[in-house]
């Protein structure tokens, strides 16, 4: 950004990828190609790295030119990314248990084993090698559910930061020349 000078582009390039990428992970499956996951994490990287700087210089850029104003700019942005990632953690987080409850219980009359009930193993991930291919394959599948849930979260919040980056000023970082001491 510093050589072109240019934010708003860049964080709309990121923005417009972003749902693509996360909507490209909630068609994985159980048994998808590694490779497409990882991919898809590639691009889901690539896209929030675009759109993760630009905001914070945009604000940086409109904000006052007195003494303290960027401190308390870059102080607000962060306090915003801070209390939304923790409120959306904790939504997500009750998404994923609600569906994941709701699926074992969908589960339980079908599943075979009978050393270990479907919870036991939730809460221990190392004893779902241990289960036969039906109830594994059960058991991952309500798994995915949850994190598919999730993934609706996320696409949801993805169209609200590309409408936010259609918001952010078109200013462009100024020349060496042109910045105040």
């Amino acid at each position: 950004m510093k050589k072109a000078r240019i934010i708003k582009p860049i964080c709309l390039v990121g923005a417009l990828l972003l749902p693509v990428s996360i909507g490209l992970m909630t068609l994985l499956g159980c048994s998808e190609n590694v490779g497409y996951a990882v991919g898809f994490q590639i691009l889901l990287g690539v896209s929030v790295g675009l759109n993760f700087q630009g905001p914070m210089m945009s604000a940086l850029v409109n904000a006052p030119k007195t003494p303290g104003s960027s401190i308390l700019t870059t102080a607000f942005i962060q306090f915003g990314r801070t209390t939304a990632t923790a409120l959306f953690s904790l939504i997500a987080s009750a998404i994923y248990t609600s569906a994941l409850k709701t699926g074992i219980i969908k589960i339980t009359p079908q599943w075979q084993e009978t050393k270990y009930a479907p919870g036991d193993v939730v809460i221990q991930m190392g004893l779902l090698d241990e289960l036969n291919s039906h109830d594994k394959m059960l058991l991952q599948k309500e798994i995915l559910v949850g994190v598919r849930n999730t993934f609706w979260l996320a696409l949801g919040m993805s169209f609200v930061a590309l409408v936010l980056t259609l918001c952010m000023s078109s200013k462009r970082v100024p020349k060496p020349g042109e910045v105040e001491a």
